[in-house]
This record gives structure tokens, sequence and C-alpha cells, in this order.
């Protein structure tokens, strides 16, 4: 991984920071990038995927898109719907 995709990679994840608060601690967060292998017909195919556990729940996302940045960005984004969802059920189960 080249600095360069290592620091866009930080900046985008920074964002979600205020949504994985809520759901601290969280015990793991891998994020692996690459490119899918060279059988496919046109152009390459590059994949982004992100597993995050966190106490009770393990997520994990998985995108692929002709573009290493397109990738990485719509795991984040799918990452971002999950968080929300996740923090939105705890807090309606608290209320109960």
């Amino acid at each position: 991984m080249t600095e360069a995709i290592q620091t866009y990679i930080e900046e985008k994840f920074m964002s979600l920071a205020k949504y994985m608060e809520a759901l601290e601690p969280v015990d793991k967060c891998d994020i692996e990038i690459g490119k899918l292998t060279e059988h496919h017909h046109k152009g390459k195919i590059f994949f982004a995927e992100i597993t995050m556990q966190i106490p009770g729940d393990l997520i994990r996302i998985e995108v692929t898109e002709e573009n290493l940045y397109a990738a990485i960005d719509k795991a984040k984004d799918e990452l971002k719907v999950k968080l929300i969802k996740i923090k939105e059920l705890r807090i309606y189960a608290r209320k109960w």
C-alpha cells in the first residue's frame, strides 16, 4: 500500500469517528484493499473489504469497483450506513 493510499483511507475513515464513538469500544477493524485476479475480460477490478468487530456485532463490507479510490469510497459509505443503523437500533433498544 502506498503512502498516498494509506493517507486517503485514513482521511476517509476519520469522518466516521463520530459514529464509532457511540459504539465503542471497537474491538477490531481491518481494512483490506487490492486488485482482483487478472482473469477479467475488461480492465482492472479493485476491491475494498472492511471487517469491524464491536461488542455484539460483526460488520463486514465487501466492495468491488473499476477504480481503487471508488472502491474505498463505496466501502466507507456502506460502513457509514451500517454504523448509523446499529447506533439507532441500540438507542431504540435502550428506550425499551
